[in-house]
């Protein structure tokens, strides 16, 4: 009798580890990098760890060097052209495929991780399709780049300084301001745009379906602009 409850008890405990073993693998703690560049000055930068191996924002990184993208058609990935029009790129975390220079290849699970504000990458593949060659500081919780083109932003910061320098060599009488011939109308509440996407992806663990709708409107003089998204899968 003793020996049964005992096996009994033995076994709940076994597969409590059994079933407990896979979550606490994927448990992920999250860090905020010091991040300098000399175009962007010094910011922070969330990352993320699943035991020793990092993964930084897309979108975060994306923004702060003003490289263009946009969601692809599972609203859960993002695309674009970089450096140019020719080399096109898409990382799409739902059919487990990355693009790179229009080269279409599998995205392996460890590679990234979809959280709740961004999708978090391996430094390998910044590498791999901006040529962003990052280096993670865990003990100084700092972030550094290499890079071996210009980025977006800094190519901004070369104009604002060829136009700082324009307007100080400027005589006066070309900074003037004029008047304009019209005068700009600013209504209280004015109709604007609507813009939708409905759409439906095939993919390896089913079908998707997701849409988003964009709207605008003028409102006390400025704009007001909403968008509302979402998926559903099969």
């Amino acid at each position: 009798m003793v020996k049964g409850w005992l096996l009994r008890v033995g076994l709940l405990f076994l597969g409590f580890l059994v079933f407990t073993a896979p979550a606490k693998a994927q448990e992920t703690d999250e860090i905020m990098l010091t991040f300098a560049y000399p175009s962007l000055g010094q910011v922070y930068t969330q990352c993320v760890f699943k035991g020793d191996q990092p993964y930084l924002g897309l979108t975060e990184l994306l923004s702060m060097f003003l490289i263009p993208f946009e969601r692809n058609s599972t609203q859960f990935g993002f695309k674009g052209t970089y450096p140019f029009k020719s080399n096109p790129w898409e990382v799409d975390p739902v059919n487990l495929t990355i693009t790179v220079n229009g080269v279409l290849r599998p995205l392996k699970a460890d590679q990234f991780h979809l959280g709740e504000t961004d999708l978090y990458l391996v430094p390998e593949l910044f590498n791999e399709i901006f040529g962003l060659e990052f280096t993670i500081n865990p003990y100084g919780l700092l972030l550094s780049v290499v890079t071996k083109r210009d980025l977006p932003i800094d190519e901004r910061a070369k104009r604002l300084a060829i136009r700082d320098k324009l307007k100080r060599l400027a005589p006066e009488n070309l900074l003037k301001t004029y008047p304009m011939l019209y005068p700009r109308e600013r209504r209280a509440v004015a109709p604007g745009m609507l813009d939708y996407n409905l759409g439906v992806t095939d993919g390896t663990y089913g079908r998707t379906y997701n849409y988003l709708v964009s709207s605008g409107l003028e409102f006390m003089g400025g704009d007001f602009q909403g968008t509302l998204s979402g998926f559903k899968s099969d």
